[in-house]
Formats: C-alpha cells, sequence, structure tokens
C-alpha cells in the first residue's frame, strides 16, 4: 500500500510540472467516474466514520473528455474533504448538468477555512502538512484538480468559511 501511495504520489508531481495540459478527449459517463472516485475513497472515509454521500441526477450524463482525468479529479476534491472532515462528519459529491455543461459539485461539514488558507488552495505547494492552526492542509490533490479542470475547458471554484465546511464547485462543457 506505501509503494501504490508513493507511485502515485509521484504521478502527482509529474502530473503538476507537466507543460502540455492536453487530454485525451472521449465519451465520459460522469455516473460511473463519480462512482469510481468515491469507490477509491470509501475506506478513507470510513476509517473516520465520515458519511459519503453521492447524488447523481439524471442530467449529470456524458461528457467529451478524458475519463480518467475526470475520476482523478473526483477523486481529489473528495479527499481533500475527507481529509478535512472529522470523524462522524459528511461528505456530499452532487453531479448534475444541463444542456451546456456538467456540474460537480463536493462538500463537506468539517470546519471550513480561512479565507487567507481558501485563496491558497489552488496553488502548486501553497501549504504542504498540517498548518499551525488547525486548518485543513493543502496538498497537490486541489491543484491537480484544477490542472485538470482547466484542460477540459472547465472552471472550478472553491467556497469556504471557518465553522461552516467547504464546497467545491466544477463546471465542465458538453463538448
Amino acid at each position: 500500500a506505501s509503494v501504490d501511495r508513493l507511485g502515485a504520489l509521484v504521478d502527482d508531481v509529474l502530473d503538476l510540472t507537466r507543460e502540455d495540459d492536453s487530454v485525451a478527449r472521449g465519451t465520459v459517463d460522469l455516473e460511473l467516474a463519480a462512482g469510481a472516485a468515491a469507490e477509491a475513497v470509501a475506506p478513507a472515509a470510513q476509517a473516520k466514520r465520515i458519511e459519503l454521500a453521492v447524488e447523481v441526477q439524471g442530467s449529470a450524463g456524458i461528457i467529451q473528455g478524458d475519463a480518467r482525468r475526470i475520476r482523478q479529479t473526483v477523486e481529489h476534491l473528495l479527499r481533500h474533504a475527507v481529509a478535512g472532515t472529522p470523524d462522524k462528519g459528511r461528505v456530499l459529491l452532487h453531479i448534475d448538468g444541463s444542456t451546456g455543461g456538467a456540474r460537480i459539485v463536493v462538500s463537506d461539514n468539517g470546519p471550513g477555512m480561512a479565507k487567507k488558507l481558501a485563496d491558497k488552495a489552488f496553488e502548486r505547494f501553497a501549504q504542504p502538512g498540517i498548518s499551525r492552526d488547525g486548518d485543513r492542509a493543502l496538498g497537490l490533490g486541489l491543484p491537480l484538480a484544477k490542472q485538470f479542470v482547466e484542460a477540459h475547458g472547465g472552471t472550478i471554484e472553491l467556497i469556504s468559511e471557518p465553522g461552516q465546511g467547504t464546497m467545491v464547485i466544477v463546471e465542465l462543457p458538453r463538448a
């Protein structure tokens, strides 16, 4: 397990340093991608007794993009939420869409993030490790999610307030 985790970390660092942001284009079923990401994160959530709820609306549908990168994006967002949520908390993955695009929302009922930390959430290597004041640590997951979303022509936004939890909203175009 340690070797797999180290290998994944090396892959993440390599992904962040790549100059080429192109992604493979194919049909991506968002329900399948979200399900695979949630399954990958479920053991970490269970270890903290966190309720991991998945809501996929029928409107989520299909987008054009790289299925592996979309799954990784959702997984990074879920791992960030689980890491920042205390034991017995709740993390929600919600996916829906419209004719123009799809939306992925990951929210948690954790302690939230101070504005200063939230503003740096998508910066590469912004704040590895645990901060002194107990705020959630930032690592590679959110910068990678941003890179993958933007490579698909989408947008990503983090909304957080101390004591109110955190929500990340991803908007992806259909074509």
